[in-house]
């Protein structure tokens, strides 16, 4: 029984208990795919080091080029740590020779980035800058089993975990940010299964909560296999971490890497197994809670999504769209398959962007 269940998890050798995945230990040991005994995969084996394309993580403060820069851990409800990380923009400088100046710029509002399946807050470095650029602070994190955070790798019980966990990093940094801060507009902006965990974060929140919640290619409807969506139930609960799908991502990136451009393939914190079936199976629950309840999302919201996206359907960010009882809404269409809007076309988007979450200040 024990060799079956093995094979069918993907070749794992101990089981993941429904409710609470297992931590890894900080720090990590160097351990690169070549040198793992464990298949190609699984990932059941230490995350690799940090390389060029996905900078380590410095815990506490630091000075960037662009920005102040703070990073540090917040322990979740299931004893995971979840790595969160803080840009904020630098101080006005005082004139000498002007006594009164200000000695400090009051920033126009806070951005919450939640990252997709596979991903990490790492990746959207470019999209932080931005925004601090356009004079907000950035807030991001880690979901557990993602980048520096704790946990089985890209995998989760249930999706009411990431969502918890995007709350309790939220609050955490909002404790550590200046108390002039606290009344700034807040902002959601985030990305395919972000996105979800987004909708389900500002739809149960208190009126008032957020600004605005921007999205990108959000999964409130995907692609998934005929057989998987109909054994979903069965397969997630009986074989929770069996691989089952496999993200078509758009390939073409790779050959139009720029120098010193984020290519996601190269990033060792980003992750390549297949869905996991539990986690496939959360998120068909997921897509089918925020159409069923979309009448009761009334935040601002900006939605962008590309029309042939393959992991994402465009089809169900517009029904989503017409379905909401936001009265402030904007759905925004871009042409190509692409489903990282926020690396293929990030001049575009974060220019729509900026701009609508700008008129949302006034």
């Amino acid at each position: 029984m024990e060799v079956a269940l093995a094979w069918l998890f993907g070749h794992v050798s101990h089981r993941v208990p429904t409710g609470r995945a297992p931590s890894f230990t900080h720090p990590l040991p160097i351990l690169t795919r070549r040198q793992s005994s464990v298949p190609r995969g699984t990932l059941a084996c230490p995350l690799p080091p940090p390389s060029h394309t996905s900078p380590p993580a410095v815990i506490g403060h630091q000075v960037d080029a662009w920005a102040q820069h703070s990073a540090h851990f917040v322990v979740n409800a299931r004893g995971q740590r979840i790595f969160v990380q803080s840009w904020r923009p630098f101080p006005a400088k005082r004139r000498r020779w002007w006594p009164w100046g200000k000695r400090d710029t009051q920033p126009k509002g806070v951005v919450y980035i939640v990252h997709g399946l596979n991903d990490h807050s790492n990746k959207y470095v470019r999209v932080a800058r931005a925004w601090v650029d356009a004079g907000y602070v950035v807030v991001a994190h880690d979901f557990h089993g993602h980048g520096r955070s704790d946990g089985y790798r890209a995998y989760t019980s249930s999706m009411q975990h990431y969502v918890d966990d995007a709350k309790h990093a939220m609050a955490d940094a909002d404790r550590r940010l200046p108390g002039r801060f606290a009344r700034l507009p807040k902002f959601l902006l985030a990305h395919s299964l972000g996105g979800a965990v987004a909708i389900h974060l500002a739809r149960d929140a208190e009126p008032g909560a957020f600004r605005g919640v921007m999205l990108t290619a959000p999964a409130v409807k995907v692609y998934p296999k005929p057989l998987l969506k109909l054994f979903a139930p069965v397969i997630g609960t009986l074989a929770p971490l069996l691989p089952v799908q496999k993200l078509k991502f758009d390939r073409r990136r790779r050959r139009r890497k720029r120098e010193g451009e984020y290519v996601s393939h190269e990033d060792p914190l980003v992750v390549r197994s297949p869905v996991r079936a539990r986690v496939g199976y959360e998120v068909l629950k997921s897509c089918e809670k925020i159409m069923s309840e979309a009448e009761k999302f009334k935040v601002p919201v900006f939605v962008a999504h590309s029309r042939e996206d393959r992991v994402t359907n465009a089809r169900g960010t517009i029904d989503f769209h017409d379905r909401i009882a936001s009265c402030d809404k904007t759905v925004r269409l871009y042409d190509g398959r692409v489903h990282d809007l926020l690396a293929e076309k990030r001049d575009m988007v974060m220019a729509d962007m900026v701009s609508w979450a700008s008129r949302r200040l006034r």
